[in-house]
């Protein structure tokens, strides 16, 4: 299943247009700097900086701006329904505010997706799926019809995705978000259809996958930073998962271009 169908950062000049098209999916544009205008259904939107706006699936649309602008858009191929729902109510555009604090979490998460669609082989597709979901939530924190247990759950995810460098047991994870063990594993595996054990370990596993492409890290440093016990430890999960070691992955797939560690 492809799950994106196009992404970028772009800087556009004054006076830029974008002819009518359409897409498959849903496409999303945040404007960091400037304002655009987005022109559908014979109607027009002021989408400015700090704003995102949400296009349905095979609606025409067409673009211009008449200052210089930098936006980020995303094409999506996949979106779990009760999002998409919420997304494009009535299957119309939505212009979404984001506060300050959603602003940087958007760039973040919009950047983290850019690298992962970037190396997006199939076996990444369930990271990418994660980080798609809680890209989505943060444009709709502050949506008064969310439920309130996947809400929960997208937050453990986030969580486990920002402390990744740290020892993190479920127990305590339950504890920190005020909920029984056995009621956050239930409702996580609801949300990801994973249990939140194989959910860390895929993310530890695909973050280390990405220092071993874009940085020159040692393998030691590398374990040490996705919180392996050491680095037999690493090597060992990691060719269980993937068949080769973490050596003849990076090999394999090390952007020659990175900077070399000190």
């Amino acid at each position: 299943m492809e799950l994106v169908n196009g992404m970028q950062a772009l800087q556009v000049a004054a006076g830029w247009t974008f002819g009518e098209h359409a897409h498959n999916g849903i496409e999303l544009v945040g404007i960091l700097q400037g304002q655009v205008v987005l022109e559908a259904a014979r109607s027009q939107w002021q989408v400015k900086m700090g704003q995102v706006v949400s296009i349905p699936p095979h609606l025409p649309h067409r673009w211009w701006c008449h200052e210089p602008s930098r936006l980020n858009v995303l094409h999506l191929d996949y979106t779990p329904l009760d999002l998409a729902r919420r997304l494009v109510p009535g299957n119309a555009p939505r212009l979404i505010t984001l506060t300050k604090k959603q602003v940087d979490e958007y760039e973040g998460l919009f950047q983290r997706l850019l690298d992962l669609v970037a190396q997006s082989p199939a076996r990444q597709e369930r990271l990418l799926k994660a980080y798609l979901e809680v890209f989505v939530l943060t444009l709709l924190q502050d949506d008064q019809m969310q439920d309130p247990t996947t809400i929960a759950m997208y937050e453990v995810a986030a969580y486990m995705q920002t402390h990744l460098d740290q020892p993190i047991a479920i127990a305590r994870l339950a504890q920190q978000f005020l909920m029984a063990e056995v009621t956050l594993r239930r409702h996580f595996r609801a949300v990801f259809g994973v249990s939140p054990k194989q959910y860390l370990l895929d993310l530890r596993l695909k973050e280390a996958q990405h220092l071993l492409a874009t940085t020159r890290l040692t393998l030691q440093e590398v374990a040490a930073q996705t919180c392996f016990f050491d680095l037999a430890h690493f090597s060992s999960t990691f060719r269980q998962h993937y068949h080769v070691s973490p050596s003849q992955w990076r090999t394999q797939h090390l952007d020659l271009s990175s900077p070399a560690s000190d």
